[in-house]
């Protein structure tokens, strides 16, 4: 997406292009777990940990001035947790909609 465009724009898009990456990431992390492969507990500290980047992404163009980055906001980690939890053989590791990480409002 950032190849063969203008470089003005690219920068521009960069919070959101790096965010969406990050889930795309997140989501083929969790995907083996589909299958009944991958060790639950390794996949659940990974989703979290590019969860808790996307999280740390901010935009910096105006009117914006630092504010946080949303794509997926509240859809993508619920979804991605609550994959984890709820495979018979992923185990529990206590997410619930209470302690997965907080969200921001639109």
């Amino acid at each position: 997406m950032r190849a063969g465009v203008d470089p003005r724009f690219a920068a521009e898009a960069a919070p959101w292009l790096d965010a969406t990456g990050l889930l795309g990431r997140a989501l083929a992390v969790a995907a083996p777990l589909l299958d009944g492969a991958g060790d639950a507990d390794r996949v659940r500290a990974e989703v979290a940990a590019l969860l808790g980047r996307v999280a740390a992404l901010r935009d910096h163009t105006v009117p914006h001035r630092n504010g946080p980055v949303l794509v997926g906001d509240g859809v993508v980690d619920r979804f991605l947790f609550e994959l984890i939890d709820t495979l018979p053989w992923a185990g529990s590791s206590g997410h619930d909609v209470a302690t997965l990480p907080e969200t921001r409002e639109l």
